[in-house]
């Protein structure tokens, strides 16, 4: 805690002290003289301490102990918050009008708006500070998420120039434009038969197509994916048709026991008419 008490300022400080009173238009000794009271002084500096100094805290008193009630609340309510106290003695000067003991007071209170500035300066440098740390950071981040996208592009290229080496092994120039793998798939039968299910395929998949030769598909070019595709449909259709020649077999199997069954009815009726009575 630092206690304001009565000293002796140096040239310097008197003069700056002289010149703040110059400044605030109360450099004369009749204004001075009102000092003695808080409400004078305060309502110099409350521009300086808006936050502190409330007016209305320091009515004006005309009598010395009355006027030591002001500055003992003054004491309290704003020299306190900086960790300052006026000393009692220091008090009863100023309020009997010690010119002295005012000036003091107004230095000690310049010192403190100093302090003030200079605090509110680091703060701001601090936030200054922050700031540009942030932005730096924000942009190494920027900076590495752009490398990390850089290096997906150039694997995603290499791996579409990979495709593209081994598409380009088929002779057809415009398989290039394809991105999924492909196969050639040999056609060799009739194209009466596959000519339905091949047409929706070639369709969809390159736009490759190869000439007939005698009715019969030389070669087509078409995606692995929809081969697979078609190869998986004919396999449930020569399933279905599997259990169709089961079916006809068994009934096949089935109308020959009838007709042995009626053929050794027809006997037994033979018999029965060749039997005399």
């Amino acid at each position: 805690m630092y206690i304001i008490t009565l000293k002796t300022l140096s040239e310097k400080q008197r003069n700056e002290v002289l010149e703040w009173l110059r400044e605030n238009k109360a450099d004369s000794v009749q204004v001075r003289r009102k000092f003695s009271d808080v409400y004078p002084l305060a309502e110099l500096l409350q521009p300086d301490f808006p936050r502190l100094i409330d007016l209305v805290n320091y009515p004006k008193r005309n009598g010395i102990n009355l006027k030591i009630q002001n500055w003992e609340t003054f004491n309290f309510k704003v020299l306190s918050k900086f960790n300052t106290m006026l000393g009692k003695e220091f008090i009863e000067e100023l309020a009997k009008g010690n010119q002295c003991a005012v000036e003091i007071l107004i230095y000690e209170m310049l010192r403190l708006r100093k302090q003030q500035v200079s605090k509110r300066q680091e703060q701001n440098a601090a936030s200054e500070k922050e700031k540009e740390v942030e932005v730096e950071q924000q942009e190494e981040i920027k900076t590495k998420e752009n490398e990390e996208i850089t290096v997906v592009y150039q694997n995603e290229e290499l791996k579409q120039n990979e495709e593209v080496e081994v598409v380009e092994q088929h002779e057809d120039p415009k398989i290039l434009e394809q991105n999924e793998d492909v196969k050639t798939l040999d056609q060799n039968e009739d194209v009466k038969t596959l000519k339905q299910n091949q047409e929706e395929a070639l369709s969809e998949a390159t736009d490759t197509v190869d000439t007939l030769d005698k009715g019969k598909v030389t070669s087509r070019m078409i995606l692995y994916a929809r081969y697979q595709e078609l190869s998986r449909e004919c396999q449930a259709k020569w399933s279905m048709i599997r259990m169709y020649e089961n079916h006809v077999i068994h009934l096949e199997t089935l109308l020959q026991s009838r007709e042995k069954e009626i053929e050794e009815m027809r006997q037994v009726i033979r018999g029965l008419q060749g039997t005399p009575l």
